[in-house]
């Protein structure tokens, strides 16, 4: 379990990981401060995945979700 700065293909899945621990476990500005980071630069994290991704389900109805999905929508 390397970060990005060392390993760009395997970082942004393990990231993504700790914002989906970071939803199951209800810390939501977390969750969202991980995800934004992995929407703003190039990996496979997308907005579709984030959408359906069923860890992320406690964070459907959050504002900030909404929010951060429609930011990085309209940038697509």
């Amino acid at each position: 379990m390397l970060p990005e700065s060392v390993d760009a293909f395997q970082g942004p899945q393990i990231a993504q990981a700790v914002a989906e621990v970071y939803a199951v476990t209800g810390e939501n500005a977390k969750a969202l401060e991980v995800l934004n980071e992995l929407l703003s630069r190039p990996s496979d994290v997308t907005t579709a995945v984030l959408k359906i991704d069923p860890a992320l389900d406690q964070l459907r109805e959050d504002p900030g979700f909404q929010e951060l999905i429609a930011k990085h929508e309209k940038g697509a």
